[in-house]
Order: C-alpha cells, then sequence, then structure tokens
C-alpha cells in the first residue's frame, strides 16, 4: 500500500517537475529524510517536520514526537493518504504549510476530512467546531473539505482568510465579518461556492480565490466597494446590499445599475434571478459579456496544487538513491 502511494506522488512529481526551482531540489537533499511506519520526516536537527503519512487510520493522531525531538512542522502531510477523517494535531506543532514557498495548507488533498482538532496547550493553532484557526482566531487556516454543512459564517474577529482555506469545500454559502481584510488566494479553489457577503472591509482578494466555483456564483456587497469591482473586473454576479431597504419596484432604481426584467436568457456571467434584486454591476452598461476576468478564466492554481505531493515525492525518491 505504501508502495503504491509514494509511486502515485511520483507521477505529480513528474507533472509539477517543470514549475519547481531547481534549488528546492538540492535543498531537499540537504535535508535528513527518515521514514517511520507511518511517517515521512524531515530531521531539521532540533526538530523533526512531517510531509507525508502513509498509514491506514482514517482518524490520524500527530505526534508529538519521534525518536525524541518535537515535531515541530507539517509540510503537505496528507496529500498522500485521501480518506482521512479527522486530525488530532499536538502542543508542540508550529508551523503548517508547503515545502515550497510556504503553499496553502497540509490539508490540501484530504477531500474527506470532516474535522481537525487542535491541542488546548498548543500557542500558534486553535480549532471551532472542527475549523483551524491561528491561536488569536485573527486567521481562518483551514475549513475541512469534508464537513457537510451548506452555510458557514466566518466569526467576527477574523482578519484574514488563509490561502486554499476552503478547497473544495462543500459550503454553498459564506458569510464574511466585516473585521476581514483579505482573501487569500484560491481561498475557495473549486468549492461548491453559490453565494458570498464582501463587507467592505475587504481590499485585498488573492489570486483565483473563486476559481473552479460554479458560474452562478454571486458575490454580495456594498456600492463602489472593492468587492464590487472585483466582481466586474471578473465577470461574477453582483448584487448590492445597499438596496436591501428601498422599494423593489424597478421604477425607482437607476437604469445605469438595474437590470429589467426580460424574456431574454441571461448568460451564466448575468445576474441569476434579477427579480431577486435592483442592482447589479456585472450588467452596468451591458458589458458584461465583453469584460475581462483576471481570475475566473485562469487556472493559476491548476498545475501548482501538485507542489506539495512533489515535493514530499522529491524526499521520498533521494532517499532511495542514497541507499
Amino acid at each position: 500500500m505504501k508502495f503504491k502511494k509514494l509511486m502515485a506522488c511520483a507521477v505529480s512529481l513528474a507533472v509539477a517537475a517543470v514549475v519547481i526551482p531547481q534549488t528546492a531540489f538540492a535543498e531537499a537533499e540537504d535535508d535528513h529524510y527518515f521514514e517511520t511506519d507511518e511517517w515521512g520526516c524531515i530531521d531539521l536537527g532540533d526538530s523533526i517536520a512531517l510531509l507525508g503519512y502513509s498509514g491506514e487510520d482514517v482518524n490520524v493522531v500527530i505526534p508529538e514526537e519521534i525518536n525524541g525531538k518535537k515535531v515541530t512542522d507539517l509540510w503537505g502531510t496528507f496529500m498522500m493518504d485521501g480518506d482521512i477523517e479527522t486530525v488530532y494535531v499536538p502542543a508542540s506543532i508550529e508551523f503548517m504549510g508547503g515545502m515550497a514557498l510556504e503553499y496553502s495548507h497540509p490539508f490540501y488533498g484530504a477531500e474527506k476530512l470532516v474535522s481537525i482538532t487542535v491541542d488546548e496547550k498548543n500557542e500558534n493553532f486553535k480549532s471551532v467546531d472542527g475549523v483551524l484557526f491561528s491561536k488569536d482566531m485573527s486567521e481562518l487556516c483551514v475549513y475541512p473539505a469534508g464537513k457537510t454543512n451548506a452555510s458557514y459564517e466566518i466569526p467576527d474577529g477574523v482578519e484574514g482568510i488563509g490561502k486554499g482555506a476552503f478547497y473544495r469545500s462543500k459550503l454553498t454559502s459564506v458569510t464574511i465579518p466585516d473585521t476581514v481584510t483579505e482573501i487569500g488566494g484560491e481561498a475557495f479553489y473549486f468549492s461548491q461556492l453559490t453565494s458570498v457577503t464582501i463587507p467592505d472591509s475587504v481590499t485585498e482578494i488573492g489570486d483565483s480565490a473563486f476559481y473552479g466555483c460554479p458560474d452562478d456564483l454571486t458575490i454580495y456587497g456594498y456600492k463602489n466597494s472593492f468587492a464590487e469591482a472585483y466582481a466586474k473586473d471578473n465577470n461574477y454576479n453582483f448584487v448590492a446590499l445597499d438596496n436591501e431597504d428601498e422599494d423593489n419596484d424597478p421604477a425607482n432604481s437607476d437604469d445605469t445599475t438595474a437590470p429589467e426584467a426580460s424574456d431574454e436568457s441571461t448568460s451564466s456571467d448575468e445576474i441569476a434571478d434579477p427579480a431577486e434584486t435592483t442592482t447589479s454591476t456585472n450588467a452596468e452598461n451591458g458589458n458584461t459579456q465583453n469584460s475581462t476576468s483576471t481570475d475566473k478564466n485562469e487556472p493559476t492554481g491548476v498545475v501548482l496544487a501538485l507542489l506539495p505531493a512533489a515535493f514530499a515525492a522529491a524526499g521520498v525518491i533521494i532517499s532511495r538513491k542514497r541507499k
């Protein structure tokens, strides 16, 4: 079983090799790779980094120590076992991320993961209802892809949504509080999101944040906000929250911002149901079909999604070569 998993990882390595800096391989070779019965490990000197799980358990407990050294880092750990359902993170963990360029998070490939539990003594991370946050709750790090909830309200106080945080989540609706200022790249990558409320506090949205979401994804926000500009620039449906308390009669709306009812079918880039709102910047001046997309049509992270697995394989291959 372990051999098959390592071979699958090696295939990913071959695909991703075109985008991996050559210096990264040299760095991996300089590290001290070894294996236990369940883990691929890197000896960092004073501590251990985990970069691959090859066990059979679906409820995984990350060890706090290996060979007498604390386990402090998780590097793309779970790209190699997709049946994992729960993960326990010990107090010793200080860093979670990709081996290359701190890419995404170590649970990126665990699509059946429903819950992450963090030891209360951990000084860097915490979990709330199975969702992983930074210890101070300033960043939402990972929403497990296996959770079956249809909607989710991000807690007040969160300031940023991490890279790939909602990767392939089954959520269809997410509400973002007005404490959030940044949405990381690929945050909702290939999720089932069809509705997201973005407050005007958000001033930065990373590359491909909503790439792969359903065509009828609608962004709710305020007029003249960053969210409105982002939706317009990337051909996403936009509904202005400013008009929630206004009369729904189209006659009371500005013709340049409110589409009139029509018998003609609307495209996937237009508002899905004009009867539900009176404002849509995507329909402004009839330019919906002609606007340029810098996010929706550019799969900037498709190949990069293989990086964690690629680097895990790099360590394995190097180890095999030494033997």
